[in-house]
């Protein structure tokens, strides 16, 4: 966003300096809220330089449209808040601690000038004004530099002046016990000193150094300590005449308040009211009045500058704001590490800070989600953002202060151990990691960076856990640990919601990427428990199941996949929703297990080919930005039957380019893109079946899009192709093979209706006829005689002749006994990883595949887990409740489930955890003190405490109407900057200040590795306890404390007196 000065036609010198008066910025195109706030925080400090130089800034025209994106640049400004306290203009709150009304007083009544809040003790340093809705009559807000009024007051009234500055003046003022609208000077004493009592107010005016006198009718007349008048600007080394002396001599009037007597010397002795109304006149011929204009923005110096504001024909409503002092130090520069959803919330939370943290730098394998996240902070007129594609690179570069990790939660661990060993401070997002045992190296780890550190302070290290910062939850955590209500003893959250976030490939659908549910999710309850409480958790006793919407959808997708797969056995709906993203409804084959009937490449099959596909890594011409097509390639007799139609028959379109077919690097012209497409359709697609070359494309690219994003993600973490296709066969792709440069081969094959599928491997070599079979084979028969013969690019030519385009042949697979006319052989039967040649090789290599080991019997994890035995779901493991996860022996996604936790001091917490259940998420949180409760409800963001009136002795009857709680609601609503930010209540922006507090020394580290794995081991016992029927006993050191099976499970919850009640 770029700003240029602009004018006004009341703009004028400063009679000091000659600076422009006020300076008026405007946007050189169109802009938005969003981009002046991201310019003001990446230009906090030659913002306050602009305004100690012109004193005031108008911004024109940047779009600002609501209260909210007010809030936005107030925020970004790189100043510390300022709660209105003491001033004596009504005001409503627009934005929750930030925007407020300007002055809501009468129309008619204009303001005198002033210096905001000078009768306050530590005014603010800045106040700022946006309007809302601009008036068609008056209305405007005069500004005056207050060096002019000084330097006049002392040159013609040097004596007065003398005396002022020697004495100070006393403000006297009467407040009303309750608002009074019909004046400027209305607000009363409770909403003046943000108190409820009497006491409060007289607790807040002793610490001003006030004096006061109650009067009848609840009024209170209050006289402010001497405060100076005259002040040095040390900043600029110029006297200002600092104070509300004109406002309050010429402006404080109404039924309880006389102007004149409102302000005297500091020994009590009178002013001089001539020298007052001649400074009042001088400001009138001296001030610059300019016509509001809906969407300015006029940020004033309120050390150098006085305001005030002319009377106006309604309506009218101009915002306003008040900053303190410039943040000391600069702004924490942040990387963030996953780009996903919640990178994504994390950038916009940032973007609100303002100079207390900003983002230099972002990460993420995925170019579609580093995509986003350059939108999400503000595409191409972002600030300066680094990017990267390898998690390392970001961690290693040095314009990074700290680092938020939020990337999908099985990879936590592998950046930590990056991470930690960079010695940068670390917000990681939860959970901590997906098991106990990596949360215990992470805890190793930072032992270990401690004792690196010496007598130097550790970095920060803070595991983020969001519901702690939902503001009912904060409350409801402040009030319990205030002890008002004393000990807490009994715990309830519920948390019934809709499904998870959609994620980057559904990586949080599958309980091996996330943890399972009750890590996942059910983390942020167990920290609260242990926060609120205040314990360790000794017992932890859980049932749950899956709700029935969802078990509906998985048993939708099992019956799905087995039809398509002719009865092949599938153990969970996971499974099969990791084959549907790939093959569409047309998955060819259950290759997993070999008694599955051939379905796409079988009798009716016309055609067989190959799918290659390019990591983009290689030299020359196998080198691209992204993973790219190289070719579907159809192979004449004996691999199929199709005939080629003549070449010239629907050339590929030479005005566009297909869009997932091998991108060149920019070097290269668009042209040579053309003719290389032009050559695959005249070469393959002509005799791959299609209509025309439009259909053949357009084919590829379905086929290829789910591959190609799989390799993309390997090839961001330095992997290879074969690595690739390891990952592809583990998703269910069918892989024929490996290239040496860097191309991974896909069988497919097509009906006689032209339309592609991808391929079993073994259905395309049975089919197709390569003939290798036997042990000792080498490549494929046939390989050299592929081309048809009217190649308009090298007639005559094979394969193995690599054409100038790069075309060769599918490697060889190396020979091996263990790979015999099936592939797999005896060693190599219907194991996970047996689906290819290189599948078969690795499993050869690690003995994993055995005659025993078919999909007849549990994995060997299964069996070790105890979950899955003959005796509970029998023998083939398959569909049962207790097996629903995947060959692995995984957990079952718990949708719907109720925990117990039991906790050393005897309190005992509750958690009713319901997904894909309802279409609202609510949670609520509610702590049973000994003397009273306290509830918090999101998302309606109140809190409801109620204190007991009768303690003891209740017995069994009801107390009587005048004996029962009253409770207390608080509502706590939330701005819509934050509330837009995220899916957090606004969590995610009050967790990174809390962060960034950390960081910067001023408070211990809110939520450690410690309590990130607590909520872990927490959420793992609760699994085990689903799985066993059984509670699970936790040690005091954090430790999974294993009982004999045969004991008789124990009641689920004891019976106990509370002996303080």
């Amino acid at each position: 966003m770029e700003l240029l000065p602009a004018s006004l036609p009341e703009q004028r010198p400063r009679s000091f300096g000659g600076e422009d008066f006020p300076l008026v910025l405007s946007p050189s195109r169109q802009s938005s809220a969003r981009e002046l706030s991201a310019w003001a925080a990446s230009r906090s400090g030659q913002l306050q330089d602009l305004l100690l130089q012109h004193g005031a800034v108008l911004f024109r025209d940047c779009g600002i449209t609501s209260a909210e994106d007010f809030g936005l640049v107030v925020r970004a400004m790189g100043c510390e808040g300022y709660d209105y306290v003491g001033g004596a203009a009504p005001r409503t709150e627009v934005v929750k601690g930030v925007v407020f009304t300007s002055n809501e007083s009468p129309p008619d009544q204009p303001i005198p000038f002033h210096h905001e809040l000078a009768q306050s003790p530590t005014p603010p340093n800045y106040i700022l004004f946006c309007c809302e809705v601009e008036s068609k009559h008056g209305g405007a807000t005069p500004i005056i530099p207050s060096d002019e009024v000084a330097d006049f007051f002392m040159s013609h009234f040097p004596d007065f002046a003398r005396e002022v500055e020697a004495k100070g003046v006393r403000y006297i003022r009467t407040m009303p016990e309750v608002t009074d609208p019909t004046s400027a000077q209305g607000r009363s004493w409770a909403e003046s000193y943000a108190v409820k009592t009497r006491e409060e107010a007289e607790e807040v005016m002793t610490k001003q150094g006030s004096t006061w006198e109650w009067l009848s009718g609840g009024d209170l007349k209050v006289t402010t300590a001497a405060l100076p008048a005259l002040r040095m600007d040390e900043r600029t080394g110029r006297r200002v005449f600092f104070n509300s002396v004109i406002a309050a001599f010429t402006g404080w009037n109404d039924s309880r308040n006389v102007g004149e007597e409102a302000v005297v010397l500091g020994d009590f002795s009178p002013v001089n009211k001539h020298a007052l109304r001649a400074v009042a006149r001088f400001m009138a011929e001296r001030e610059v009045a300019f016509a509001w204009k809906k969407g300015d923005i006029l940020i004033v110096d309120n050390g150098s500058v006085l305001h005030s504001r002319q009377s106006f024909e309604p309506p009218r409503r101009v915002l306003a704001a008040l900053r303190g002092k410039p943040l000391r130090g600069p702004a924490l520069r942040a990387g963030i590490i996953g780009t996903g959803a919640m990178g994504k919330e994390h950038i916009r939370n940032v973007a609100l800070m303002g100079e207390q943290m900003v983002v230099t730098a972002i990460a993420d394998s995925s170019e579609a989600a580093l995509r986003e996240a350059l939108e999400e902070l503000g595409g191409e007129r972002a600030p300066r953002v680094a990017v990267f594609q390898s998690d390392e690179e970001l961690i290693n570069c040095d314009f990074v202060d700290v680092l938020i990790i939020c990337t999908p939660n099985f990879q936590h661990i592998h950046t930590l151990r990056k991470a930690i060993m960079s010695g940068k401070h670390i917000l990681c997002e939860k959970p901590l990691c997906t098991t106990v045992e990596d949360c215990e190296e992470v805890e190793r780890l930072l032992t270990e960076r401690v004792v690196r550190s010496g007598s130097e302070k550790a970095p920060v290290f803070m595991t983020g856990m969001e519901y702690r910062y939902m503001p009912p939850i904060r409350r409801l955590i402040e009030e319990s640990d205030s002890r008002k209500l004393g000990e807490p003893r009994v715990l309830s959250i519920r948390e019934h919601r809709f499904p998870f976030l959609v994620k980057v490939d559904n990586w949080n659908r599958f309980n091996r990427n996330t943890g399972g549910t009750l890590v996942e999710k059910a983390c942020h309850f167990f920290d609260l428990m242990r926060r609120i409480l205040q314990s360790e958790p000794v017992s932890v006793y859980a049932s749950g199941d899956q709700a029935m919407n969802h078990k509906d959808e998985a048993q939708k997708l099992v019956q799905l996949l087995q039809t398509a797969h002719d009865g092949c056995q599938l153990f969970d709906a996971d499974e099969a929703v990791q084959l549907l993203q790939i093959h569409g409804n047309h998955t060819s084959r259950c290759s997993r297990y070999p008694h599955g009937r051939n379905m796409d490449c079988g009798d009716g099959v016309a055609l067989c080919g190959v799918l290659a596909l390019e990591m983009g890594t290689g030299d020359g011409y196998y080198k691209h930005p992204r993973a790219a097509v190289h070719g579907l390639w159809p192979q004449v007799p004996p691999y199929g039957t199709s005939k080629c139609m003549r070449p010239t028959v629907s050339s590929a379109d030479p005005n566009g380019l297909v869009s997932c077919y091998k991108p060149q690097s920019a070097s290269e012209s668009a042209r040579n893109q053309v003719q290389f497409e032009t050559h695959e359709w005249e070469k393959h697609g002509t005799c791959a079946g299609a209509q025309d070359a439009s259909h053949y494309f357009t084919q590829i690219c379905k086929l290829s899009a789910r591959p190609l994003e799989i390799m993309d993600g390997i090839r961001a973490t330095g992997g290879t192709a074969v690595d690739a296709a390891d990952q592809l066969q583990r998703l269910g792709v069918c892989v024929w093979s490996v290239a040496s440069h860097d191309q991974v081969y896909l069988s497919a094959c097509a009906g006689s209706d032209g339309v592609w599928k991808l391929a079993d491997v073994d259905s395309f070599e049975k089919v197709c006829g390569a003939g290798s079979g036997s042990s000792g084979s080498s490549s494929p028969s046939g390989w050299s005689h592929v081309a048809p013969s009217h190649n308009a690019w090298g007639h005559g030519q094979s394969h193995s002749d690599h054409s100038a385009w790069g075309h060769g042949p599918p490697s060889s697979p190396s020979t091996s006994a263990d790979c015999s006319a099936n592939k797999r052989g005896p060693a190599c039967k219907g194991d996970i990883d047996c689906w290819s040649y290189s599948g078969c090789m690795k499993c050869a290599r690690s003995g994993f595949c055995t005659h025993e080991k078919t999909d007849n019997t549990p994995t060997p994890t299964q069996q070790k887990s105890g979950m899955c035995v003959p005796g509970k779901h029998g023998p083939k493991c398959k569909h049962n409740s207790d097996c629903d996860g995947d060959a692995a022996g995984e957990i079952i996604f718990h949708t719907r489930s109720q925990k117990v936790v039991e906790f050393a001091n005897g309190a005992r917490a509750s958690l009713d955890l319901c997904m894909f259940a309802e279409d609202e998420q609510t949670e609520q949180v509610r702590v049973v003190c000994q003397q009273g409760s306290v509830e918090a409800k999101c998302p309606e963001s109140t809190v409801r405490i109620v204190q007991r009136r009768k303690v003891r002795g209740l017995g069994r009857t009801p107390p009587g109407k005048e004996e029962r709680a009253v409770p207390e609601v608080i509502r706590l609503p939330i701005s819509r900057e934050l509330a837009a930010a995220g899916y957090h209540e606004g969590a995610t922006f009050f967790e990174l200040e809390a962060f960034a507090e950390a960081v910067r020394g001023k408070r211990a580290v809110p939520v450690t590795a410690r309590d990130g794995k607590m909520a872990v081991l927490m959420g793992v016992a609760a699994h085990r306890s689903i799985a066993s029927g059984r509670p699970v006993r936790l040690s005091p050191a954090g430790q999974i404390v294993e009982e004999p099976s045969a004991d008789p499970p124990p009641p689920l919850i004891k019976q106990q007196v509370w002996s303080r009640l």
